[in-house]
């Protein structure tokens, strides 16, 4: 369906195209395009395109779950890299280098 509609097609076809897949992606990596794509669609999205398709629609109201969905998939992905940045530290000398990683990887896994 994506493919049909196009980079350029209609925005609010764009965006629920693209909102909808992105739950059912196995890997972050691409639900997080899919999250992506839907917000992109959005910001070609007025009122006007948005009622007509029905009359209680309001771009505004889109907001919130598209950016809660690419902030969420965001930080899966981001444990993920703390997880595998916490993997590879034996491979660092012990150091003042290896124990400034190992702090910003407790620092940034705790925020």
């Amino acid at each position: 369906m994506w493919e049909r509609v196009g980079a350029d097609g209609d925005a609010l076809h764009r965006c629920s195209i693209a909102h909808y897949p992105a739950d059912l992606q196995h890997a972050v990596a691409d639900e997080l395009r899919w999250d992506q794509r839907a917000l992109a669609a959005v910001t070609d999205l007025d009122d006007a395109r948005a009622r007509g398709h029905h009359d209680s629609l309001r771009v505004r109201a889109f907001l919130p779950s598209l950016h809660l969905n690419l902030a969420d998939a965001c930080q899966r992905m981001a444990r993920q890299h703390l997880a595998a940045a916490a993997e590879h530290l034996e491979a660092l000398p012990d150091d003042g280098y290896k124990a400034m990683i190992q702090a910003d990887i407790t620092r940034v896994g705790a925020s």
